[in-house]
């Protein structure tokens, strides 16, 4: 995808519509110049003897001028507006596509809460920059310049006097605007900081009670809660400060054009009729003044907002190549593959060398903390070695698209992921297409099936967030139907069956070994039952291999295998006497 380096790249797919609101806001500026002209026109024929019905035409032109103006402002908002939405929906649809394609250490270093906050409020003042305040800014800018070219045709002199102010609005909006700058961008990363707590205490709400920690963490809250009150009111200060600051000037100004006028109207060198006009271009002139620090609060909002979604825009890709390489039989090779997070000098595999035929099981057994996962993850590249290579069906897994790659592996984590779906939904998740019968023996291969029979609309159960209606038992099994239904050619198992209870784990291996026929699998397991049905054995300690063999070898040597089978044993005997 290509990168966006500037905001107004946004603009370009909109440029049409922009342009017309644009034209359209023009024309009502133009109908707004026009009224005090009338108005100097008509106050001019009430010097002078007239008759009521002299004035008739003048107040029909500005009758007619409100209505033309008011039909021309409508047309502008809708397009400039409706533009600004549009920009919008991009951008937040541009972020979000980039988020799904960031590597995964981007999303071991920032918090949800913080990217969250970004795809909402940050993108809402951008949208409201390209948008109102590129609306006002146009109206503004017209007019300000039509308006001053005007007054100075009227008089010269009062147009002096007028210049007066000018300075001080320079120098005030130029302060503020740097100040509103600095402020937003504050407030913008403690409300961050605040949303990701906020969404860390709901997700960990559980173990929150089950500790009794309600009020430790009431008062962990209370304290980004005030970091950001306390942001918020200094950005509110200079808020507040904008507009009365601005009228106070523009108020100065026109005492001294009324006093001024007054005089000069006195002394028969301008008409009242252009005292009046002068006047109410000053009045025209004011919200456009005034608009100045609004317009210049919600550019700088904007501009700050901006550079936090381009922070993340500008983070590189995953890796991609169009390829047309397919996986046709699933072996596996690791050739002296090493690892470490985010360049830390701690690897966290050492030197893995193994290799695994195509429809051949491997099980992986360690310690917690011994790489077991990290391992797997390397496989479909979540994570990309910091030395040495992969191979599938001899192909550096560099060569396989992502796509083709990640489509052809069946990955059931360690912490099973469910979305606020069905469970149909959950479990055909890999396969939108899939067909209820397909769900359906999904279900029953991972023994979920019976369980859903007894929810009153099965399949079409809602599960909460995260699934947290289902047991974790449940929960995984969801998973391992997921990783089935694709049919994909590795199967990967992150001790799928750690929250199941030894007797369904037995019925779930009768189907798991029936679905592992040729296919690659491999199985990470605290369990030695569930490994022991496996081609090929390997023990993990602190990232390296300790121990690899078959199951029938390793359990004949004086092994951490067979230590772990024996214990295990004992357990099952000493619970079978229980």
């Amino acid at each position: 995808m290509k990168k966006i380096v500037s905001v107004f790249t946004l603009l370009k797919p909109h440029k049409r519509s922009l342009i017309i609101g644009l034209v359209f806001a023009l024309l009502a500026n133009v109908f707004d110049i026009l009224g005090p002209y009338v108005l100097k026109l008509s106050f001019d024929v009430f010097q002078k003897n007239f008759r009521w019905n002299d004035l008739l035409p003048y107040a029909v032109l500005l009758l007619l001028f409100a209505l033309i103006r008011g039909f021309f402002r409508f047309k502008m908002r809708m397009k400039v507006v409706g533009v600004s939405r549009d920009l919008e929906f991009d951008l937040r649809t541009t972020y979000f596509d980039h988020l799904l394609k960031l590597p995964s250490q981007f999303f071991d270093l920032n918090k949800t809460g913080d990217l969250m906050n970004r795809a909402t409020s940050d993108i809402e003042n951008v949208r409201m920059m390209l948008g109102p305040a590129l609306m006002y800014a146009t109206n503004t800018i017209v007019i300000m310049i039509v308006s001053f070219s005007v007054m100075f045709a009227l008089s010269v002199e009062l147009t002096l006097y007028m210049s007066i102010i000018l300075p001080a609005v320079v120098v005030s909006v130029g302060w503020m605007g740097r100040e509103e700058f600095l402020r937003t961008d504050a407030q913008q990363e403690s409300l961050s900081e605040l949303s990701a707590a906020v969404q860390e205490n709901l997700s960990g709400i559980r173990v929150i009670r089950s500790y009794s920690l309600e009020q430790r963490e009431i008062e962990n809250l209370e304290k980004h809660n005030q970091k950001f009150f306390d942001k918020s009111v200094r950005l509110l200060r200079i808020d507040m400060l904008f507009t009365p600051l601005l009228g106070i000037i523009f108020s100065f100004g026109f005492s001294i054009i009324l006093w001024k006028g007054g005089l000069l109207v006195l002394a028969n060198k301008i008409t009242l009729g252009t005292l009046v006009a002068f006047i109410s271009y000053l009045g025209l002139l004011g919200w456009p003044m005034i608009a100045i620090g609004w317009v210049a609060n919600l550019m700088q909002r904007g501009l700050a907002s901006w550079n936090r979604i381009q922070n993340i825009l500008s983070e590189p890709l995953e890796k991609e190549i169009n390829s047309i390489l397919t996986i046709q039989n699933g072996s596996i090779e690791f050739k002296n593959v090493s690892f470490s997070y985010n360049n830390d000098t701690r690897m966290v595999l050492k030197d893995i060398d193994f290799e695994l035929p195509a429809g051949k099981s491997l099980g992986i057994l360690g310690k917690t903390g011994s790489g077991k996962t990290t391992l797997v993850s390397l496989i479909p590249r979540l994570y990309t070695p910091t030395e040495g290579k992969i191979f599938i069906d001899g192909e550096e897994i560099q060569n396989y698209s992502i796509a083709t790659l990640r489509s052809s592996i069946g990955f059931v984590p360690q912490e099973a992921f469910l979305f606020s779906a069905t469970i149909a939904e959950n479990i055909a998740f890999g396969k939108s297409d899939a067909k209820q019968s397909e769900i359906e023996t999904a279900a029953k291969q991972s023994l979920l099936y019976n369980d859903i029979e007894q929810f009153e609309n099965g399949l079409k159960t809602l599960v909460g967030e995260r699934g947290l209606t289902l047991s974790g038992g449940q929960k995984q099994r969801t998973a391992i139907a997921r990783a089935f239904l694709i049919n994909p050619k590795i199967l990967i198992l992150d001790d799928p069956l750690a929250n199941v209870d030894t007797e369904t784990e037995h019925r779930i291996l009768q189907y798991l070994y029936e679905f592992m026929k040729k296919r690659t699998t491999i199985i990470i397991s605290h369990r030695a039952s569930t490994v022991m049905n496996c081609d090929y054995l390997i023990v993990l300690d602190h990232g390296e291999i300790v121990e690899q063999g078959e199951p029938s070898q390793l359990i004949r040597e004086d092994s951490y295998f067979r230590k772990l089978v024996e214990r295990q044993r004992i357990a099952e005997e000493l619970e079978e006497v229980a």
